[in-house]
């Protein structure tokens, strides 16, 4: 058998280990990490570390960074890159450092796939004496999917219409966003409120000069837009819209080309076959008992009737509202937790009546960014929570949650 580059490597480090009094295991492979603790490591990794040397780290991390997360082992290094197994190179110290330099690193799940996590701070390079500014070492744009994400996917993807249901900050519209990027499809949004009507869902004909004659000309609404074109269409806050205006969409939703009379001779706006239709709304569509969203209209059942599915889309879990807030802002994972925490309590305030205000995860962001900013906890919550309570729900909340969880530090940096 011809002597390989990597015999050679590896003899060099069995020699230099053993010119050192360490034990060699001459059968040491580099396909797998050690079994155990018994397992000579120190000549494994030193295997790892000659063979790392040949690598262009900078290329394989490019290369990792370039790949939608979460992705197979496998996948790591670049084809033309590997002359080593890919588990050595996600456990090498080199790599890891190189990644902490980026400001993240790459780990094996228990999913068997590789996922990615971003610090806060990325690590400083040697004699870096400026400091970074906070915009610089957070992701505003930092999105996590929440646990119904997949199955909103699905559902789109099979051709169903579908409507998400939850309370106000919960993340909807921003999710339909995301998962439309993902599908590289177009989206229209139709901003629904009490005031629109049938031009406003279907379109408007017009008196234009052309020439010199005077024409009319039909202008359509995103509606008919998405329809012909195969579009996405959101009707955002669904249950704001006028029961009476919804009968436009109806053939719509039953996946019938829309007919507009208006249009004239050419009536039916062609229905694409990559047409998506999404909602959101705060309500069931049966009104408000809780007088929270007043604007939202008692909804006819054939409009409520014709959606295909509906999902419960709800505030993210305590952990994914921390990491959210540690992505998006910068504070402590401390800091963090205390916000999470007095969140959940006002948000179980509401549900027992106590208070009348909503708590999404859009103002505990905000309180995050004012304690980023140096605001004491008190200045933070007050900007962007407290000050729209009524005086006596605010020393409610102060005496019975803020206390509990800042206790002395409420008013201290």
């Amino acid at each position: 058998m011809p002597v390989t580059r990597r015999d050679i490597a590896a003899a060099d480090v069995l020699a230099k280990l053993g010119s050192k009094g360490v034990s060699a295991d001459h059968n040491v492979s580099l396909s797998r990490p050690p079994k155990s603790a018994h397992e000579p490591l120190l000549v494994y990794q030193g295997l790892v570390n000659v063979m790392i040397a040949e690598l262009d780290l900078v290329a394989v991390l490019d290369h990792a960074q370039s790949l939608p997360v979460p992705f197979s082992l496998s996948e790591l290094t670049p084809d033309n890159k590997k002359t080593l197994p890919p588990h050595a190179v996600l456990l090498n110290p080199a790599f890891i450092e190189l990644c902490a330099r980026q400001g993240s690193h790459f780990f094996l799940g228990s999913d068997g796939l590789v996922h990615k996590n971003s610090y806060f701070q990325p690590m400083r390079t040697p004699n870096t004496e400026s400091k970074l500014s906070l915009t610089g070492t957070i992701d505003q744009r930092f999105y996590l999917k929440p646990p119904w994400y997949e199955l909103f996917r699905t559902l789109l993807s099979e051709g169903q219409s579908v409507l998400l249901i939850g309370p106000a900050g919960a993340g909807k519209s921003e999710a339909v966003k995301h998962v439309f990027q993902e599908r590289k499809q177009k989206l229209l949004v139709v901003p629904c409120n009490p005031r629109l009507n049938a031009n406003d869902l279907e379109g408007v004909t017009d008196l234009v000069v052309d020439g010199e004659h005077q024409v009319t000309r039909f202008t359509p609404a995103a509606p008919a837009i998405a329809s012909e074109h195969g579009y996405g269409l959101l009707l955002d806050e669904a249950d704001a819209l006028a029961p009476a205006a919804a009968f436009s969409l109806y053939r719509l939703m039953d996946r019938e080309p829309m007919h507009i009379t208006r249009r004239g001779h050419d009536a039916l706006v062609p229905l694409h076959d990559d047409f998506a239709l999404v909602g959101t709304q705060n309500t069931e569509g049966r009104g408000d008992d809780k007088g929270l969203y007043h604007a939202r209209a008692y909804q006819d059942e054939a409009f409520l009737d014709r959606w295909d599915a509906v999902i419960r889309a709800d505030y993210p879990t305590k952990d994914q509202e921390v990491l959210i807030l540690r992505k998006r802002t910068g504070i402590s994972g401390s800091k963090a937790q205390k916000v999470v925490d007095a969140a959940g309590a006002l948000r179980n305030m509401l549900a027992q009546d106590e208070i009348v205000f909503t708590m999404s995860i859009r103002r505990s962001v905000k309180v995050a960014l004012n304690l980023a900013r140096g605001r004491t906890p008190e200045q933070a919550w007050s900007l962007a929570v407290l000050n729209r309570a009524t005086s006596e729900d605010r020393g409610n909340i102060v005496e019975t949650v803020m206390s509990r969880i800042y206790g002395d530090t409420w008013k201290k940096t």
